[in-house]
């Protein structure tokens, strides 16, 4: 029998008009790398571009959880309707989520940070325990 370690759970990034742009998919085996190269910015010279980090199956990002938030920064400024972005969510074997970007047109990876907006109290994480199963 071998084990393999799957994403319980679609990791994503919520776009402008709600919609989520799915990254990693669920039950896609961990650790795994995905790289989406076909995002831009929402307005024209735009330099700083935050984007909110969420979990869940649905295209619409207000029904999934969301975990975290992204910042981009030093973009070189172009108009909003260049696709010149690529976003890298690097899922590792422990579930730490990584996150990086490409400016498409220099091959310069933009500065980014990722900070996560999960936080539980001690009763949920006991929940959480008891909710799992055994092996």
């Amino acid at each position: 029998v071998v084990l393999v370690d799957v994403a319980p759970r679609s990791l994503g990034i919520e776009l402008h008009d709600d919609t989520t742009s799915h990254i990693i998919e669920s039950d896609d085996e961990i650790p795994t790398v995905v790289r989406r190269e076909d995002f831009r910015t929402v307005e024209d010279d735009q330099t700083t571009v935050k984007i909110p980090v969420v979990e869940g199956e649905s295209d619409d990002a207000t029904e999934n959880e969301k975990i975290g938030m992204v910042t981009l920064e030093d973009i070189p400024p172009r108009p909003s309707t260049d696709e010149s972005l690529a976003v890298e969510f690097e899922l590792t074997s422990d579930g730490t989520l990584q996150v990086e970007a490409e400016d498409l047109e220099t091959g310069e990876v933009v500065s980014s940070s990722f900070e996560s907006s999960i936080t539980r109290d001690d009763e949920e994480i006991s929940k959480l325990q008891a909710d799992l199963p055994t092996l």
